[in-house]
């Protein structure tokens, strides 16, 4: 049974910890959110896509909601900020990072799974020298290189922005090692400003 991710994000939005939103406001955001996750996707390598599955959503929700509203989420970004610290004040280091590892092994492993299944093909060298993308995704989404900051949606807002700007130099007619360099000098940016 699909989830219905209109009323996920109703409650989380309704949620106490949620301060700042007044009822109208919070309705506008919902209702954004609603109709620009049915038109607008990335996928798996950083290019838009049709539409996002629900499937799809609710991963990216559940690991929204993992990060920032769980003692776990906490420790990941504490671990991430300095896991000396992390340790010090009781946070079993080892742990966090096997279980944060596990968790992107998973997601490595849906988001092959899907991308098998949009290509239709099991090709091993369908993601080939794709890495540069999502590490710029990442990166314009807002994680911190240094760790201890970032998010999901970032990260997918980051993959948006990649998107639009892989399919825009492949309009423009741009070749193929001149995208890698402007993809490169963009992440060069990012790393530069988030340093300032």
């Amino acid at each position: 049974m699909p989830v219905n991710m209109y009323k996920v994000l109703k409650e989380l939005m309704s949620a106490p910890a949620v301060t700042g939103f007044e009822e109208p406001r919070r309705k506008k955001v919902i209702e954004q959110f609603s109709k620009y996750c049915d038109t607008v996707s990335v996928d798996v390598i950083g290019n838009v896509v049709g539409t996002i599955g629900s499937g799809e959503r609710a991963v990216m929700l559940a690991g929204h909601v993992l990060l920032t509203r769980t003692v776990f989420g906490r420790h990941v970004f504490a671990v991430g900020s300095s896991a000396e610290t992390a340790r010090l004040c009781g946070v079993n280091v080892g742990r966090i990072q096997v279980y944060t590892f596990l968790l992107s092994g998973l997601c490595a492993a849906m988001a092959g799974f899907v991308f098998w299944v949009r290509q239709g093909t099991g090709d091993p060298l369908a993601g080939d020298g794709l890495e540069l993308y999502a590490i710029a995704a990442v990166i314009v989404g807002g994680t911190s290189l240094t760790g201890g900051r970032g998010s999901i949606i970032g990260t997918f807002l980051g993959a948006i922005i990649m998107g639009v700007l892989g399919y825009g130099l492949l309009f423009f007619g741009v070749p193929t090692p001149w995208q890698w360099v402007i993809i490169g000098s963009v992440v060069i940016v990012t790393v530069l400003v988030d340093r300032l």
